[in-house]
């Protein structure tokens, strides 16, 4: 009954359709303001990315307090450095060996502008350079030391007035400080630390195309969670530099590590551009140290073919970016010996052999690699030239497999 009558009554009411119209207007306004208020609060809540100069002076007052992000939160502070060089094809250098020696007694040597043009006139044009994390940093999350790192920038400026390129990593093995220190992860050197260094350098390089690539650890062997802490500075890294690649290795950097029956299976990237590091060596065992003759280490002219190709085919199994830090021969140096004068320097010429073939199967493959080792310092693998200027043996195998992408290009 009552539905009855309120027909009944809407029926005779002669101003029921123009309220009707009006109610119906007001609802669209209503509406419309909703949306727009949507709207609004959506554009607002997107994230902006600051300007470069506005993000650099933001990140520098926050230096004391950077801590490494989550996987989620990576892109927090996004700062987009494009002007890396892209290396199209592979790439050949030398690592430089000195700025860490003040840990064995002796002062700290960056490379000069005359080893430089060295390597620039024979086509070695970028250069891994190992670095002391706690000269660099002399206090754990504490800021950089501006002497060292005035060191690093001038070799940086040096370099790419010669259009070479230059890839920072730390020599300290997973420990700090290098002799006698505590593993990153322990409670003397917490993980946060490595991340926090790490980030550090990211906003002090970003967009500085000479700096090549972030070399996060040399050999981390004596950090059993590396994995765990490679990751975290990776992402640390990425919350701060989305364009430079990062380099890094297993705990294991030689290439056993690298196995694929080994349960490595490799890091994640936001910015998807890692690229994998080993360290590949031809004594009997792959430490470089070369104590014995040719015949004393059990070497042959393929060893260095048989002890990389594992790696070769980690790298193809799982499609990824590979580089081979360090690898190296005898090169007729004696360890220690920086005042050889005259004599032309010579080696067993059966290593060159194992180089020549080593070089030409990372040719094949497309691997780029840096030469252990050139510098004042030189151990018995180097190719720093004789005071007098004479090439050391290797050299002239280096030049002829210089790889296809130069830092100039």
């Amino acid at each position: 009954m009552a539905i009855s009558r309120a027909t009944t009554s809407t029926q005779l009411d002669p101003h029921t359709p123009a309220r009707t119209t009006a109610r119906i207007h007001l609802l669209m306004i209503h509406f419309g303001l909703l949306l727009l208020a949507q709207a609004v609060f959506a554009y607002l809540s997107i994230p902006r990315i600051p300007s470069h100069a506005a993000a650099a002076s933001a990140a520098s007052s926050r230096l004391s307090n950077i801590t490494t992000p989550n996987a989620a939160d990576t892109f927090l502070i996004p700062y987009p450095a494009r002007t890396t060089p892209s290396v199209s094809g592979y790439f050949r250098g030398v690592n430089i060996f000195g700025a860490w020696q003040s840990a064995w007694g002796h002062a700290d040597a960056f490379p000069t502008t005359a080893q430089l043009d060295y390597y620039r006139k024979k086509g070695l044009t970028t250069f891994r350079v190992p670095l002391l994390w706690e000269h660099l940093q002399p206090t754990l999350m504490g800021p950089l030391d501006p002497t060292y790192l005035d060191k690093m920038d001038l070799l940086v400026a040096e370099a790419t007035a010669r259009h070479e390129r230059v890839i920072f990593t730390f020599i300290n093995q997973g420990v700090y400080p290098a002799r006698n220190g505590s593993a990153v992860g322990s409670a003397a050197v917490p993980a946060k630390a490595f991340s926090n260094v790490w980030q550090q350098l990211a906003i002090h390089f970003r967009g500085n195309d000479g700096v090549l690539a972030y070399d996060l650890m040399n050999e981390p062997y004596h950090d059993t969670e590396w994995p765990v802490h490679a990751q975290e500075a990776i992402y640390a890294i990425r919350a701060i530099d989305i364009s430079k690649p990062i380099i890094v290795m297993p705990e294991d950097e030689s290439f056993t590590g690298y196995r694929l029956d080994y349960r490595f299976r490799g890091y994640q990237d936001p910015a998807n551009n890692l690229w994998y590091e080993a360290h590949i060596y031809f004594d009997h065992d792959g430490s470089g140290e070369y104590a014995g003759s040719y015949d004393d280490e059990g070497a042959y002219p393929m060893v260095g073919v048989d002890r990389v190709r594992p790696f070769v085919q980690w790298c193809q199994t799982y499609g990824f970016h590979c580089y081979v830090g360090e690898y190296g021969i005898p090169g007729g140096w004696i360890a220690g010996d920086d005042r050889t004068t005259f004599g032309a320097p010579t080696n067993d010429p059966r290593w060159n052999i194992v180089l020549d073939n080593f070089l030409a199967y990372l040719d094949q493959h497309q691997i780029s690699g840096t030469y252990w080792n050139g510098g004042p310092y030189g151990d018995i693998s180097s190719v720093e030239p004789t005071n007098t200027g004479q090439d050391r043996p290797q050299m002239a195998v280096l030049e002829r497999h210089l790889g296809t992408w130069k830092s100039g290009d």
